[in-house]
């Protein structure tokens, strides 16, 4: 089972039996408790989240059906930026301006770039496949 980081921005969290979760309800609980504080300073909060059986939904891009997959980290920026939401394919994004993409160049290349200098028709890398290769979707 992949267990994943997520971050708190848009995120539904979901406990065992599926009822979602209050994700600012959860924060504050958890972080009462020391041990599963990973990172608390003035730019961000990470929280453990092993073994709370704490499950989000993602996509298998094998099968390309959602998945309950377990959450394990939980992390949130205390500063405030601008959001931009972002439809990459079918699939649509909240994320800071800073958010760093990998695109595939004219050349072949996969090169970095922020989130706020994506243009239409950029391939952005998604995922890479079982061989290693990367898979894009036009933006």
């Amino acid at each position: 089972m992949l267990q994943l980081p997520v971050t708190t921005r848009g995120v539904l969290l979901y406990d065992k039996d599926g009822n979602r979760i209050n994700v600012e309800e959860l924060v504050n609980r958890v972080k009462m408790n020391e041990g599963r504080v990973l990172v608390d300073d003035e730019k961000t909060l990470i929280l453990d989240l092993t073994g709370l059986e704490i499950y989000t939904d993602s996509l298998n891009f094998k099968t390309g059906k959602k998945n309950r997959t377990l959450v394990t980290r939980l992390s949130t920026t205390k500063i405030s930026q601008e959001i931009l939401r972002m439809e990459i394919g079918d699939t649509v994004i909240d994320c800071t301006k800073d958010t760093i993409f990998f695109v595939k160049g004219k050349d072949g290349t996969i090169k970095q770039i922020r989130a706020d200098q994506l243009k239409r028709g950029m391939e952005v890398i998604t995922v890479l496949d079982e061989n290693g290769n990367p898979q894009t979707v036009v933006y």
